[in-house]
């Protein structure tokens, strides 16, 4: 299972802007039964979240240089960044 998710996992980030498409279909497609948290772990970390602090700060880094890739630096989030830091206080403001 774990093999199959990585190659799934590969084969949607080597799609490019596509992919990103192509995963925010399926994570949707999940959510109602909850594995889109499977889908999530295999773009969001490495193997068992290894280097996840590392690899988060060199991508800041990498920004502040002006070094990163556009297009390519931080589009495992596929949009869902600020849905994932404001949607939970947009929610609570607007109770």
């Amino acid at each position: 299972v774990y093999g199959g998710l990585v190659s799934f996992g590969e084969s949607i980030q080597g799609m490019g802007e596509a992919g990103a498409g192509v995963y925010a279909f399926f994570n949707r497609l999940l959510i109602p039964v909850g594995l889109h948290h499977a889908l999530n772990s295999v773009f969001w970390f490495d193997v068992a979240g290894i280097n996840d602090i590392p690899n988060f700060l060199g991508g800041a880094k990498s920004l502040a240089e002006g070094t990163a890739t556009v297009g390519v630096t931080g589009m495992y989030q596929a949009g869902f960044f600020p849905i994932m830091m404001f949607g939970l206080p947009g929610a609570a403001l607007a109770m």
